[in-house]
């Protein structure tokens, strides 16, 4: 449609059309009409507004115009993400990129629309509730019974089911509702537990310096040491003062669909919810439950806020440097929360409380973990004194892979990994690969870092909490557990017809490169290179892949005192012969092992 309805049965029709499924693209005549005829009129102008304002919207000037060349719109064929009718089987068919990002960006979101404008038992849902075969009753997912979702049928159906059982709940209304198999995940609070009154003080630690972390305006959550039962209000009082800082109440800390697994073991959408504190009193719920955080903008310039909760559990909450072990031991520890966090100034572990009912000793513990973060903060050449905390979070079912890093969080399976966090001893002895790795994460240099080492700096802060931690020196993964092996891997490299494009691929062949470098220059190398990285102004990082390969190169020689070019050219890095003239000037180095 390129002109505005004027008619009301026309756009009562219209309106029909749309929900029965169809999709309205409409081309606005406003901004001619605005142009030629009415300069500053409203957006509300245009009649067709009344429709769209019913969903939430409102079309001001996206418009579709002719030109000589261009006087014809074909609507011959409709897309097959604009209908009900071809959305639902398109979903189900075979995927190319373009169309996973197609059903990504337009078909799930209409989907959404679909199901949030229109009424339980309209002919649109019942039309989806039938494509999927979608049970009248929510399966429930737990980790006696796993619900199998292993094709894309079984996935989107489970997905819809709980849109499904969302709207027919409809939580927003019911707060003393509770979502099917939340005792299971995140868990149910123990009977008798005592819902408590209390003042709670929070310092706060916003900001970012220098670490990957989201623009600002970012509310970071801090814990309150309390947990929200399911079904269950909770009452949330502020000082007028903080009207101005709108913070928010978060409940739980599960947010990730896990919906896209062949097997779930729990509820599979986002279990958190979210409460603006806009006023002195508010009510918050949760039909899940789960912790209970204040989320706290990094503009403000408060550093403590206080709130008074009421209706709250008491979860077990340590906090280094506040929390005694003889108050640990005593009460906290047994607290009826189904979750627990452990902190420092420097990270927050999220676990179940299950894990932490026998740890006796959370300063030793946690006293270790602040050695992590200190060791990858020298490498990171970013200061020991963090602004925030990192946090990371055990899920009994992951979202993306076996671990993974966001700018805000760290996600870990609930198994043997969550066990070793959790021992003090063990780790120091041991060590824990996958969690080095994923802090590794939240300090390496994006924006700097060149195609093919992602999954290749990381684990030089993983190495680096092994040797200077740990005091266990450069090897210490099964793949490269000496100097030997990494000169067998290089060389097998060598042999094979070695290119850029292989070693991007493998990311233990690439990290052999830089342990080269280390076992020769030691680590000084490393950090003196992260060193001008860090002081290196956004607006002058490198355009090119090319020019952040040559970044590296160049800063590397300058600060091994060294020319690596025969280094760099055997490992087949494409180093510009710009960057080998700077570096002429430095003693040619190669190593010994290579020669």
């Amino acid at each position: 449609m390129t002109e505005d309805v004027t008619d009301s049965l026309q756009l009562k029709n219209i309106e029909q059309f749309i929900k029965k499924g169809g999709t309205l693209v409409f081309g606005s005549p406003y901004q001619q009409i605005n142009k030629n005829k009415v300069e500053g009129a409203p957006a509300a102008f245009l009649n067709i507004n009344k429709l769209f304002a019913k969903a939430g919207v409102i079309n001001a000037n996206f418009m579709v115009t002719s030109t000589p060349e261009n006087k014809v719109i074909n609507t011959d064929s409709i897309p097959d993400y604009l209908h009900i009718n071809t959305m639902l089987p398109r979903l189900l068919g075979v995927k190319t990129r373009l169309d996973q990002y197609v059903d990504y960006f337009l078909t799930t979101p209409n989907i959404e629309l679909v199901f949030k404008y229109n009424e339980d038992g309209s002919p649109v849902l019942n039309k989806i509730k039938q494509f999927f075969k979608i049970p009248d009753i929510l399966p429930v997912a737990t980790l006696e019974s796993p619900i199998i979702t292993d094709t894309e049928e079984k996935k989107y159906a489970m997905k819809m089911a709980y849109w499904f059982y969302n709207k027919q709940q409809d939580f927003a209304k019911h707060p003393d509702a509770k979502f099917l198999g939340f005792e299971s995940f995140p868990g149910k609070v123990a009977d008798g537990a005592v819902r408590v009154s209390q003042e709670v003080s929070i310092p706060v630690m916003v900001g970012t310096q220098g670490l990957s972390d989201v623009a600002s305006v970012y509310y970071r959550p801090h814990s309150a040491g309390l947990y929200v039962a399911a079904g269950e209000k909770v009452k949330i009082t502020i000082p007028k003062s903080y009207l101005s800082e709108h913070l928010e109440a978060q409940i739980g800390l599960h947010d990730d669909d896990v919906t896209g697994q062949d097997e779930l073991t729990r509820i599979g959408i986002d279990l958190t919810k979210k409460f603006a504190l806009d006023k002195e009193t508010t009510e918050i719920y949760s039909p899940f439950g789960g912790l209970l955080l204040i989320n706290i903008g990094d503009t403000t310039k408060l550093k403590v806020i206080k709130v008074q909760v009421d209706g709250a559990v008491k979860a077990p909450y340590f906090k280094l440097g506040e929390t005694t072990e003889e108050e640990w031991n005593a009460t906290i520890k047994s607290n009826p929360a189904p979750w627990a966090e452990l902190a420092t100034n420097n990270i927050v572990l999220t676990v179940p409380s299950y894990r932490i009912r026998n740890l006796n000793n959370p300063v030793k513990l946690m006293k270790f973990w602040d050695e992590v973060m200190d060791a990858d903060a020298d490498l990171a050449v970013i200061s020991r004194k963090r602004v925030h905390q990192e946090r990371i979070i055990v899920d009994r079912q992951v979202a993306y892979g076996y671990m993974f890093t966001m700018y805000n969080k760290i996600v870990v399976p609930d198994d043997q990994s969550t066990e070793w966090m959790l021992d003090a001893d063990f780790i120091r002895s041991h060590g824990s690969w996958g969690a080095f790795h994923e802090l590794g994460h939240r300090h390496q240099f994006w924006g700097l870092d060149y195609p093919g080492t992602g999954e290749v700096t990381v684990n030089l802060f993983t190495m680096y909490v092994y040797d200077k931690v740990l005091k266990k020196g450069l090897y210490n993964h099964d793949d490269l557990p000496d100097l030997a092996a990494v000169t067998k891997k290089v060389k097998k490299y060598l042999a094979n017809d070695p290119s850029y494009a292989k070693w991007s691929e493998d990311p233990f062949l690439a990290l052999c490169m830089y342990i080269q470098i280390i076992d020769h220059f030691g680590w000084d190398s490393i950090i003196g290179a992260n060193t001008v990285y860090r002081n290196l102004p956004k607006d002058l990082y490198p355009k090119t892949d090319q020019d952040k390969i040559d970044l590296w190169f160049e800063t590397i020689c300058k600060k091994t005192n060294s020319d690596l070019t025969r280094f760099f050219d055997v490992w087949k890095l494409p180093v510009s012969d710009k960057s080998k003239e700077q570096v002429k000037k430095y003693k040619s180095w190669f190593p010994k092992e290579l020669k």
